[in-house]
């Protein structure tokens, strides 16, 4: 039985990305690798296509044009990228799947598979010769849709706990006004951190705001059930 809840705690983060493994200098890395896809991502062919993926880390847009994807140490420049447009804190998916496709502006794929028993791969410079990251000597074996990859960590934005206001609003007049930061929410109801989404088959959770049960009832009304007042309408609903 699935209900929506404005309750407590909930705080708020944002992924960092750690470079593990990678040179300093490194802007473009090899965020993670599935080696024995057997139905996680599928390919535009809808094949189950084993997959590298990109990540900018820099601080400016980059274009991989040139730059190389390969499975062996002595063979650096064995994939060369199209042009290919990737933004800061963008990522890339390409498909290990030995189709050798290419193009600029269409889904890519290698010339080589990789073993899911553990391999080498690199991302390489224009120059054939500079690696850019890789995974030395080999990234870790895996199981069917078992993926690896770099590690990324958190950094906590708005502590649990934090006094905040609360409001559930019956109609869309508000419309986008409340995210502007000179937004005056003093009559909205005093609450703290966490807010959020959460499932119960009780409205007896510390802190709770708001209580609707979308399984019981008709029509558009939402009925907030925990007591406090807080009803609102279902809108844009077919």
């Amino acid at each position: 039985m699935r209900r929506l809840f404005l309750f407590k705690p909930l705080y708020f983060s944002v992924a960092l990305f750690l470079g593990f493994g990678m040179s300093l200098d490194a802007e473009l890395v090899i965020s993670e690798i599935q080696s024995a896809n057997s139905g996680t991502l599928l390919d535009s062919d809808g094949d189950s296509s084993d997959w590298i993926e990109i990540y900018n880390a820099g601080s400016s847009d980059a274009d991989l044009a040139g730059y190389y994807l390969t499975d062996g140490e002595t063979n650096l420049a064995r994939w060369q990228f199209p042009a290919q447009p990737l933004a800061v804190g963008g990522f890339l998916v390409v498909f290990a799947s030995g189709k050798d496709r290419a193009n600029v502006g269409k889904e890519l794929h290698t010339d080589f598979q990789m073993s899911s028993g553990g391999d080498y791969v690199a991302l390489v410079r224009p120059d054939g010769v500079t690696i850019e990251d890789d995974y030395f000597p080999a990234f870790s074996a895996m199981a069917d849709d078992e993926s690896f990859g770099r590690p990324f960590t958190s950094n906590t934005l708005i502590s649990e706990g934090t006094n905040a206001e609360v409001f559930v609003p019956s109609t869309g007049a508000l419309g986008t006004e409340w995210t502007q930061r000179s937004f005056n929410a003093s009559s909205w109801q005093d609450a703290t951190t966490g807010i959020g989404y959460g499932e119960s088959s009780s409205a007896k959770i510390d802190g709770l705001v708001a209580y609707y049960n979308f399984e019981e009832g008709s029509g558009r009304a939402l009925i907030d059930q925990s007591g406090n007042g807080n009803n609102g309408v279902l809108r844009n609903m077919s």
